[in-house]
């Protein structure tokens, strides 16, 4: 071989070499475009979709929590209020209870005695043993003997 004919191939090589690097740096430049285009896209996707996901079900916990508490609150109250009316209530109660075994006790003994046994100034003695059973029936109840 001539060198004219080494020159001609070894300029082909390098057209060849020349092209070969050309096609490849074009590919790999397509290749890094197009990584990077993945790249943007599920960037892209994260940060609207899931972001946005997940800032719209923070929000709702935040409401749901809030609104958890406040609800609790207000359960709260109506227990307190609840309580209180209760205990009230059974003291007004007991201070009946009481109030009429303290001072209706006496008042109880006096009629006991007075319907048994001052039947002149009462009804009909056909009505006596009427009054009279009512009267101890209600201070058997409340435990008191009659006099």
């Amino acid at each position: 071989m001539d060198d004219q004919q080494r020159q001609r191939i070894n300029g082909a090589a390098q057209e060849f070499t020349d092209a070969l690097v050309a096609a490849y740096r074009t590919t790999s430049d397509g290749t890094a475009a197009a990584q990077q285009l993945g790249a943007q896209q599920i960037e892209y996707f994260f940060d609207t979709t899931v972001m946005n996901n997940l800032r719209t079900q923070a929000e709702g916990t935040l409401q749901i929590t809030q609104q958890l508490a406040t609800l609790q609150e207000l359960a709260r109250e109506a227990t307190r209020k609840l309580t209180q009316v209760s205990t009230d209530n059974y003291m007004d109660f007991l201070d009946s209870v009481f109030s009429f075994y303290q001072g209706g006790a006496a008042e109880l003994r006096w009629s006991v005695t007075l319907d048994c046994h001052f039947s002149d100034r009462l009804p009909p003695v056909s009505y006596l043993p009427l009054i009279c059973n009512s009267v101890l029936l209600t201070s058997a109840a409340l435990r008191i003997q009659p006099p």
